[in-house]
């Protein structure tokens, strides 16, 4: 029923230091407050030139460094996940993008943003990490995850979403990739109707098939679907990643009937399963 994919005992390491320089691997939200009358001429502006009426007093405010978008942490996985190869390092690479996915939930208490002057005003500069009790965590918990076996790094990191982990996921003490048809694999339909469309919207942008800039990345994604044996039958059950699976299972409205049929036909699907 499913192909393994070839085993290599190297499963990588997340490297990341206090040197690590974040300006450009998380965004930085802030509003601009403007003083400027009704022609951009700025209160303070003793050299106001009719001719130049742009104003040039705007103030940064609100600044603060919101959890990472699902893009950011699957760069931020690409860049700091090393030296993982074969089954153990793709197994690893999928585990790299959930955990800077929560990893990095106290970003607002983890980074500042730099204001500095410029031609209309103030503008943001950059984003500096803050040393704390956020980062210190930070860094323990890339030593556990480093430290952890594959298997134990899954639960690790659904221990990190969720608060705690399913007796049927603790059930199992060996996980790996698995290769298996799309048809093998199926989920609730109550759960997938609970399912946010643009978060399934979101994960089908990345399909080979969808044309956006992005596309061909999608199987970076899908090693996030874990999934456990059905009882008393062939296949498995999805128990976590439904918006994933739903992205890959459901037609995009973009592509027709016949399209979506030829492009889905005989094709597999990568998931977290037990070792049987």
């Amino acid at each position: 029923m499913a192909k393994n994919i070839k085993k290599n005992e190297n499963k990588g390491l997340i490297v990341v230091t206090p040197k690590t320089d974040w300006q450009y691997r998380v965004t930085a939200e802030y509003g601009t407050e403007y003083s400027c009358g009704q022609f951009g001429q700025c209160p303070d502006d003793d050299g106001y030139d009719p001719c130049d009426p742009y104003c040039r007093c705007g103030i940064i405010v609100n600044t603060r460094v919101e959890r990472p978008k699902a893009f950011e942490t699957l760069s931020m996985a690409e860049e700091f996940f090393l030296k993982g190869a074969g089954e153990a390092g793709k197994f690893g690479m999928a585990l790299a993008v959930r955990f800077f996915r929560h990893a990095l939930n106290e970003a607002g208490d983890m980074f500042e943003v730099d204001v500095s002057s410029g031609y209309y005003g103030e503008e943001v500069s950059g984003v500096r990490a803050v040393e704390g009790s956020a980062w210190s965590n930070f860094y323990k918990s890339i030593e556990e995850f480093n430290l952890a076996s594959n298997s134990d790094r899954l639960k690790l990191v659904l221990g990190m979403e969720y608060g705690s982990i399913l007796p049927v996921v603790m059930k199992w003490d060996s996980w790996h990739l698995v290769e298996v048809p799309v048809s093998d694999v199926h989920a609730s339909k109550d759960v997938l109707e609970r399912t946010s469309d643009s978060i399934v919207s979101h994960y089908q942008s990345y399909a080979p098939w969808s044309g956006a800039y992005c596309a061909g990345r999608l199987k970076e994604w899908y090693p996030g679907i874990v999934v456990v044996p059905n009882d008393g039958g062939e296949g498995y059950r999805v128990i976590d990643g439904f918006h994933r699976y739903k992205a890959w299972t459901e037609r995009p409205k973009n592509i027709d009937v016949k399209k979506w049929k030829r492009l889905r036909k005989n094709k597999k699907i990568i998931v977290i399963a037990p070792v049987v």
